[in-house]
Formats: structure tokens, sequence, C-alpha cells
């Protein structure tokens, strides 16, 4: 379940080693992930540590030391990064055709095309010379 929060942006996907924009999932938090959250002391990060893995937010109800302001904050910014990130998809969709995609492997068959007849061409004039 992805939690999120906005300093937390810079995460990397571990899988892909590429930048996962406004996610954040509780299950894979460090001590220091939920230390940038807003209000997170040291001791109530710790007793989300203990107390994980989590299916939702409301998993957090379980731990007592999460005060309820706290997890109002996590569901908001949840929300938040949520509709962000539906609205990045929406984006990135609206952007992808087919021409986009294609694109770039016919330039680079056709280059591969002038080069492979630049070679030839080069090759035919020293192997069989004007007499």
């Amino acid at each position: 379940m992805p939690r999120t929060d906005d300093s937390l942006g810079a995460l990397f996907d571990q899988f892909r080693a590429l930048p996962r924009s406004h996610t954040f999932d509780l299950n894979a938090a460090s001590l220091v992930d939920l230390l940038t959250v807003e209000g997170m002391t040291r001791e109530t990060a710790e007793a989300i540590l203990r107390a994980a893995p989590y299916s939702s937010l409301d998993d957090l109800r379980r731990v007592p030391e999460v005060p309820e302001a706290l997890r109002d904050r996590l569901a908001g910014l949840a929300a938040r990064m949520t509709k962000l990130s539906r609205a990045e998809a929406a984006e990135e969709a609206a952007t992808l055709s087919l021409q986009s995609i294609f694109m770039p492997y016919v330039y680079r068959a056709a280059l591969w095309l002038a080069v492979t007849a630049l070679a030839a061409a080069l090759l035919y004039v020293w192997a069989w010379p004007v007499r």
C-alpha cells in the first residue's frame, strides 16, 4: 500500500533504480523515511516499523504510539499523492502513441541503413577501383 509524503519524492524504485516520484510505502520505509514526516517522533517511527507489515492506513490503529492526528496526516498525504499520481499517469498516457513509441526505432533503423550503405559503397570503390 503506497504511503505518501511530499518530502520523500526522491526515493528510488528498488527494482529499476528509477526515481519514484511522490510515493511512500510504509512497509518499505526506513526509520529515516518515517522521521521526515511532520509530527513523527523517533519512538513513533520505531513502533510503526515494529508493527509492520501493513495492508492499509487503517492498520496503523493497532499501533498505540501513533496519535490520531498523525494517522490523519498520513491519510491526507496519501490522498493527495494518489490524486497527483493519477494525474501524472493520465498525462503520460495522453502523450503516448504508436508514433512516439516506434519513431526512435525507425530513426535507428534508417541510421544503420545509411551507415551500411556508405560502408558498402566504400568497400565497392576500394575492392573494384574504376579503371
